[in-house]
């Protein structure tokens, strides 16, 4: 396939899957995790497509491979000195805490406040399910609040070691003279096989 081609259709389909997920957002709140992990390959592919001409494409590989690993040690040990400091550790105190602040999104699933919650999963007799599933929602938008550091500082450390093992093969492909079309193919198929899964993932949670 000609190569603009190739990144035609993978930007038609970041574009297309990570529309499905923002309309989806308020049902599988997980769904911008999707968003930004896709928003960060695309941003990859676009350095790449803009640095073509000047930087090997090896040598990008692994400049990208050091910032991602460098950028997500420094985020997650900041994630983790904001907990001790601020004690912060995931419990009752960080949630109430979290609950404060989140009268936007009690308002978008029609709750006043987590009191709301707490009274009607106490109750014997509520059986409300649109309320019950309203306060699932938020108390798994509270958590991702909380753990999106360290969902950043994995995808990108996740991203330095795909970076590493790319820069790998193709020092190996260069050094044995093999052709590269067909780990082009792989990698391709191991990309959308992945937006697959995630897709199935924030589906089915």
């Amino acid at each position: 396939l000609p190569g603009w081609l190739l990144v035609a259709a993978l930007g038609c389909a970041i574009v297309s899957v990570a529309s499905a997920c923002l309309f989806s957002v308020k049902l599988y709140p997980e769904a911008a995790l999707v968003v930004a992990w896709l928003a960060l390959l695309a941003a990859t592919g676009a350095a790449r497509a803009r640095s073509a001409k000047q930087v090997t494409s090896f040598s990008f590989h692994v400049a990208l491979a050091n910032v991602s690993l460098l950028v997500g040690l420094a985020t997650m040990f900041s994630w983790l000195a904001w907990l001790l400091l601020s004690d912060a550790v995931w419990g009752l105190a960080t949630t109430e805490r979290f609950h404060r602040e989140l009268a936007p999104v009690f308002a978008e699933y029609r709750l006043s406040s987590w009191s709301q919650c707490a009274d009607a999963r106490a109750s014997t007799s509520f059986h409300d399910g649109a309320v019950l599933s309203s306060c699932g929602k938020v108390e798994l938008v509270t958590f991702l609040i909380w753990a999106a550091p360290a969902i950043i500082a994995a995808a990108l450390v996740a991203l330095a070691a795909f970076l590493w093992l790319r820069a790998w093969e193709m020092k190996k492909s260069k050094e044995s003279g093999n052709d590269m079309v067909a780990q082009r193919v792989t990698f391709l198929l191991f990309f959308l096989i992945c937006i697959f899964w995630m897709v199935c993932s924030t589906a089915g949670t």
